[in-house]
């Protein structure tokens, strides 16, 4: 996982944590779980709306509309239901930490769907160190009765509609940006609540603070916090993008402790630490790189680029079997890829940005640091246009005749 990655994982479990807060105000003012289920959805679907629009990322959802609604449901009408249903008779803390069941369930669906979401080796040792965290923390503010216990399975399989729709997403919608996709699926999941809101209506007003929290919930909790869990299915596969349900919990005791009043011992603090360590074990075991790279000019006015400090980068020229994801970039950068042979960017096998030879536009991923790697690729073409033809030879191009007062451009041999 990259920086960017890290950070959006950690903003998103502070988001996600405090939703069963959100909800647990909402139905303390006697507001049904339809309608705040509802109310989270329609908000988030108003809320994104403008900016899908204006970035054009609704482009061709409309040709996609059943899988959509598909995943609406499997990821966030039914879940969200059961979620807010199941919180009735649950304390928030212990609703956030039961949905931190998810990860175990995708793993445990990997086995039959996904090859390449296994766990293995330290990876598999941090899945099991979550779960033995969820499983030393679920007594710290569970109930007794067969409502807790009804309560506490209705929750647990939202987890399983979570795992479910994360795989669902990579096969069928893994190419649609993810600006657009949550904006449609919110705006399914208002649809298909919107009868059993209407049923449930509440008779009086609700409070200020009732109100308050939908709002935070549909546009923090829900709109933002789904964007950043989209784009990392995308970018890092489901199995890992579902581990911020293991630090979800964290930040729903810390704001159930301190804004509700809820209990917190030893075993709470001890199984925070049990989870929050095999998500980090289970993400590869691997900190952040906090360095940038950097592109720096020497005495003599030459400029270089330090790649050292951040991401495991290549740079180097298309291959023929790179014209799916070139066409998935440009798609992304909403343009249109015309075959053109290109100096890409590559990060573990991802293409985040490429610049055509021929000095056509470049192209690159929004969603990650595109001005950074578009500067490297031109100014790897400036070091093209200033080595001899013998390095060019070696580089797998050689020099295209070119008019007066045009870019300099290059040619790909065929074997390159």
């Amino acid at each position: 996982m990259t920086r960017k990655d890290w950070i959006q994982f950690s903003v998103l479990a502070a988001l996600w944590g405090a939703s069963y807060l959100f909800i647990k105000v909402a139905l303390e003012d006697d507001l049904s779980p339809a309608m705040i289920v509802f109310a989270r959805t329609a908000v988030a679907a108003l809320v994104l709306l403008p900016f899908a629009r204006r970035a054009g990322a609704l482009a061709g959802l409309r040709q996609r509309i059943w899988p959509v609604a598909v995943l609406a449901l499997l990821q966030i009408a039914a879940p969200f239901m059961l979620i807010s249903a199941g919180e009735e008779h649950l304390s928030s803390s212990l609703t956030g930490i039961l949905v931190a069941t998810a990860p175990i369930f995708t793993f445990l669906l990997a086995i039959g769907i996904d090859q390449e979401e296994r766990v293995h080796g330290t990876g598999l040792f941090g899945v099991f160190l979550g779960i033995a965290g969820v499983v030393l923390l679920l007594g710290v503010d569970a109930g007794g009765g067969t409502a807790a216990l009804v309560g506490g399975l209705m929750v647990i399989l939202a987890s399983l509609g979570y795992a479910l729709g994360a795989f669902y997403l990579k096969r069928r919608l893994g190419d649609v940006q993810p600006l657009g996709l949550v904006t449609a699926a919110m705006g399914a999941s208002a649809l298909m609540t919107l009868p059993l809101a209407a049923i449930s209506f509440p008779s009086a007003a609700p409070g200020l603070d009732a109100v308050g929290s939908l709002l935070a919930l549909g546009a923090l909790g829900t709109g933002l916090a789904f964007v950043f869990f989209y784009g990392l299915i995308a970018r890092v596969g489901p199995g890992k993008a579902s581990l911020v349900a293991y630090v979800a919990p964290g930040f729903a005791v810390v704001y159930g402790v301190v804004l509700l009043g809820e209990s917190f011992g030893v075993a709470s603090f001890t199984g925070l630490v049990m989870i929050v360590a095999g998500s980090w074990l289970a993400a590869e075991g691997r900190l952040p790189r906090w360095g940038r790279g950097a592109i720096s000019q020497d005495r003599h006015g030459r400029r270089s680029y330090d790649m050292t400090p951040s991401e495991d980068l290549t740079l180097r020229l298309s291959a023929p079997d790179d014209a799916l994801a070139l066409g998935r970039l440009a798609q992304l950068d909403s343009t249109l890829y015309d075959g053109s042979r290109m100096l890409v960017a590559d990060i573990g096998g991802d293409l985040v940005a490429a610049v055509p030879l021929d000095g056509g536009a470049p192209i690159a991923d929004p969603f990650r640091r595109s001005g950074e790697f578009v500067a490297m690729l031109l100014l790897r073409l400036e070091q093209l246009a200033a080595a001899s033809e013998a390095e060019l030879r070696a580089a797998g191009l050689s020099r295209a005749p070119r008019a007066a007062h045009t870019r300099r451009r290059y040619r790909a041999h065929a074997s390159a």
